[in-house]
């Protein structure tokens, strides 16, 4: 039996928000094509243009509405791992049309690929692509990848909560009673950030969440949901430190 979750609502979702997230998506997607336009150097340019085109999707999105966005997206599936493979599939399929000049289905990192490799495992299939990697671990360690993007949304809470404005105490504050954890043990997650996702990535994505181009920061600016937005990200840490401890 197929578990796919609740049907989103939408009915809090208001006319003047969407004319908020539209004109902020679109703001910053000018920004992002005047950077990629005056980049001197190839990762200058690499950074604008993947800025450039998630705010085009981000504004296109927006001005597409919510109903259908909802009715292509699907609803969410929270335990049922083939109906989840699947509905992947078809998301993926969705978004493949973006880059159908590029894809190919002879590059492993290609949506093809990935959409392949997504078909073949919910059809019990053994996993290629998402198999463990060679001379890898036996993929159960402590303070793994998946948890080390988690914790950094809660730094990344914390730097966008000050840049706009609030006091650094306060924003801690705010950060810590949403994780349920100290701010010393939060800030002590900035060095695992940077031992497994490498410091200048973890540098580039708190400017992101600073200056608002992140969009999983940015839409939270009319302050609509951001507390929720915040818990939110705290209750999908302690889900994964679940997993990571069994």
């Amino acid at each position: 039996m197929s578990d796919q979750g609740e049907v989103p609502s939408f009915e809090d979702v208001t006319d003047e928000r969407f004319r908020f997230l539209l004109s902020n998506a679109t703001k910053w997607m000018a920004i992002a094509k005047e950077d990629f336009e005056r980049a001197n150097t190839e990762t200058e340019r690499c950074d604008a243009a993947s800025r450039l085109v998630r705010w085009t999707l981000s504004a296109a999105a927006q001005a597409i509405g919510p109903e259908a966005m909802r009715l292509v997206y699907g609803t969410p599936v929270v335990s049922d791992r083939k109906v989840a493979l699947l509905r992947a599939w078809h998301r993926l399929l969705i978004v493949e049309d973006l880059f159908e000049c590029l894809d190919r289905e002879d590059d492993l990192a290609s949506f093809k690929s990935l959409r392949n490799e997504l078909l073949a495992i919910a059809n019990d299939d053994a996993p290629r692509l998402f198999d463990r990697v060679e001379g890898g671990g036996k993929g159960t360690r402590r303070d793994s990848y998946r948890l080390a993007h988690l914790r950094l949304r809660a730094l990344g809470w914390e730097t966008y909560l000050r840049a706009n404005g609030l006091a650094a105490s306060k924003a801690q504050r705010h950060v810590s009673d949403a994780y349920g954890r100290t701010w010393e043990a939060i800030r002590g997650w900035r060095q695992i950030c940077s031992d497994l996702l490498f410091a200048e990535n973890v540098e580039r994505f708190l400017k992101a969440a600073a200056d608002g181009s992140d969009p999983h920061y940015s839409v939270k600016a009319d302050e609509h949901g951001l507390a929720e937005a915040i818990i939110g990200d705290g209750r999908a840490l302690l889900d994964e430190e679940r997993i990571n401890a069994g």
